[in-house]
């Protein structure tokens, strides 16, 4: 999704939470500014929910499970604290999440759904600030206008998988899921 500045008033972390909570669009904060989102559209909806679905039924019974867009993960880093939605993220250190809590600081796996208008802070500010999480393992890149997902690994390795029966290998958790199964019910 794309962020549209809202207003370039300064918010404090609990002032931005508190008007999450009851507002009727979602915000991503970046350093003290909310940013309005703007919505997504059917091919970034259908693979964010397809990535989920895989996601959910490959967990069960683990330690580790998958969250949709409206779980926040929150990064601090240089004296500024970051709050965005991931389309999808895997959380396995459960001491990252907390009931009433609508974010985490301990995802394992994020996962991005890229469109020409969010490409740009997904690929660089995202990417940058993501890697400050420490338990950030896997930090994936979807295309949404063709079958190809981008895999970084923190330990600096990475590929680019393409066709619909290629599988993405996670470390952590230990899954496979053939890339396919994220672009379901698209004609691509």
């Amino acid at each position: 999704m794309s962020a549209i500045p809202v207003r370039e008033v300064l918010l404090s972390e609990e002032e931005y939470l508190r008007g999450e909570v009851t507002s009727d669009r979602k915000h991503e904060f970046v350093a003290g500014v909310a940013h309005a989102m703007a919505g997504a559209g059917y091919e970034h909806n259908t693979i964010a929910t397809n990535i989920v679905g895989a996601l959910h039924s490959r967990l069960r019974g683990q330690q580790c499970q998958a969250f949709g867009s409206d779980m926040k993960v929150r990064v601090q880093t240089d004296g500024h604290v970051h709050h965005y939605y991931p389309d999808a993220m895997i959380v396995c250190d459960r001491s990252g999440l907390a009931p009433g809590r609508h974010w985490t600081d301990k995802p394992a796996v994020i996962f991005e759904v890229l469109s020409e208008s969010t490409r740009r802070i997904d690929e660089g500010e995202k990417a940058l600030l993501y890697w400050k999480i420490p338990t950030l393992v896997s930090y994936i890149l979807v295309e949404q206008d063709k079958v190809q997902v981008t895999v970084r690994q923190r330990d600096g390795g990475g590929e680019v998988l393409t066709g619909r029966d290629t599988p993405l290998r996670l470390i952590e958790p230990a899954l496979e899921i053939p890339i396919g199964e994220f672009y379901e019910r698209l004609p691509f």
